[in-house]
């Protein structure tokens, strides 16, 4: 029993002595740790010359004026200061911007951005002096701008409700806008488009606000919005029996039809079924326009018929013929 509380008392004493130099370590730690900051400090507050970079924007371009391409983005500038504010400024360059006013100067489409060296140290935000400028020259190369109107097309999806079609296409208002820009990129622009815009099922006429496509930094277009007028019409099938006939024929020439009629299938709004079923037609086909090296032609239907069907179909798709030439 002795000897086990012997032990016990000598593993308390070593722990003690393992504690007390751990404890003597905390100090030095603590000290080093505030000697590294006051260094720190000392070291910011000094004064430091660095480099920095800065973006640029060129504003006031007069009417009829736009940047082109190749102007110069961003300026360095050599500066002065203690580490802290050079410190902040690193953090805050992304934030500031030199500006630069359109004048006489930048019509030449360059400028030395060296003689702007007490305008650019006064307006940046940082407590640090601008000792020169780094970038020799700074590029503003610009374009002149232009108008034209050109056509506007609609991207529409229009759902109807079943029994329903559209005999005409949808109207937009206005049909046109106003483009304006650099020549060379108008000059390859014909016509302009809307958003995309898919309608609600419809069975009757509608209105909808449409917007113009209107992303493009150097291209303004006016109006932004357009109006699409929908005319949706109920429809019934039906069908047509014309009797086709050649004319303009050569005397003592006969042209002999294998079937001289066709079967047209249309749609046809309801309220114009009776009028489409009360005119008499017949298909004529001019001599003059036949190909007589093909022994057959494709009639044109849809000149026989009014704008206000829809045509589905005809048979027989082509019409053979032959040519008889009567002797004297």
């Amino acid at each position: 029993m002795k000897q086990l509380l012997a032990r016990f008392i000598q593993y308390i004493l070593a722990q003690k002595q393992v504690t007390d130099k751990q404890n003597q370590g905390i100090p030095l730690l603590v000290s080093f740790l505030l000697a590294s900051v006051l260094w720190f400090l000392l070291t910011l507050n000094q004064t430091y010359q660095t480099q920095l970079t800065y973006p640029i924007h060129i504003t006031q371009y007069p009417e009829g004026y736009l940047p082109g391409k190749g102007t110069t983005q961003t300026l360095e500038l050599e500066v002065e200061g203690n580490g802290v504010d050079l410190l902040l400024a690193q953090f805050k360059r992304k934030k500031d911007t030199i500006y630069f006013r359109f004048n006489e100067e930048l019509k030449a489409g360059y400028f030395l951005p060296q003689r702007y060296l007490l305008q650019i140290d006064r307006d940046l935000s940082g407590n640090f002096r601008v000792i020169r400028v780094l970038t020799d020259t700074v590029y503003c190369p610009f374009e002149l701008q232009m108008s034209k109107k050109v056509k506007l097309i609609p991207q529409v999806e229009v759902l109807l409700h079943p029994g329903m079609a559209l005999f005409a296409p949808p109207v937009v208002r206005p049909d046109s806008v106003t483009i304006s820009g650099p020549e060379n990129v108008l000059d390859t622009i014909s016509q302009w488009f809307t958003m995309p815009f898919v309608t609600p099922r419809l069975n009757q006429y509608g209105e909808f606000r449409l917007r113009v496509i209107d992303t493009f930094s150097n291209i303004k277009v006016s109006p932004r919005e357009a109006t699409i007028f929908v005319k949706p019409e109920q429809y019934t099938q039906t069908s047509l029996h014309i009797p086709i006939r050649v004319i303009e024929v050569p005397e003592r020439t006969r042209v002999r039809l294998q079937q001289d009629s066709i079967h047209v299938h249309l749609l046809v709004p309801m309220d114009r079924y009776e009028a489409l079923h009360q005119r008499q037609r017949e298909l004529y086909v001019s001599y003059k326009e036949l190909d007589k090296s093909i022994p057959f032609f494709v009639p044109n239907i849809r000149d026989e018929l009014p704008d206000y069907v829809k045509l589905i179909g005809w048979e027989p798709k082509k019409i053979p013929y032959v040519i008889i030439q009567d002797q004297i």
